[in-house]
Order: structure tokens, then C-alpha cells, then sequence
């Protein structure tokens, strides 16, 4: 039996916190996107279907909850 891993995306305006929650979440086996803001999130999006999306909330141009809202 084939199964995917989850695919989580992970928006945060932080570079550090990027890899930070990266290397958490690539312990659990599954795979990472990471997006530096909203807008980039939303295009990534268009390409990769996210299993779920982790965001920062407080970040320039778009806040995280703006993001989940689109």
C-alpha cells in the first residue's frame, strides 16, 4: 500500500521561524512548503495542494488571517 505523506504549508515572514517549524515538521514525516507572506502563499496554493496550512498572523501586506480567509 502507497500513501502519501500530508502536505503541510507553512507561512511566516521570519526566516527563522521557517526552518524552525520546518525541522519540527519534517520529524512527523510529512512534506513542507514554506512561503515568506500571504501573496506568495496564495500562488504556491495555485500549484500545491496543502493538507494543512500553519500561519504566522502578523505579517506585512497580508495577515495570516487574511490569508486563511482567501
Amino acid at each position: 500500500m502507497i500513501t502519501e505523506k500530508p502536505q503541510v504549508l507553512i507561512v511566516d515572514d521570519e526566516p527563522q521561524m521557517l526552518l524552525a517549524m520546518e525541522a519540527v515538521l519534517k520529524r512527523l514525516s510529512v512534506n513542507v512548503t514554506k512561503c515568506s507572506s500571504g501573496p506568495e502563499a496564495l500562488e504556491t496554493l495555485k500549484r500545491v495542494k496543502a493538507d494543512l496550512i500553519i500561519s504566522d498572523m502578523k505579517m506585512p501586506e497580508m495577515t495570516g488571517l487574511e490569508l486563511l480567509a482567501k
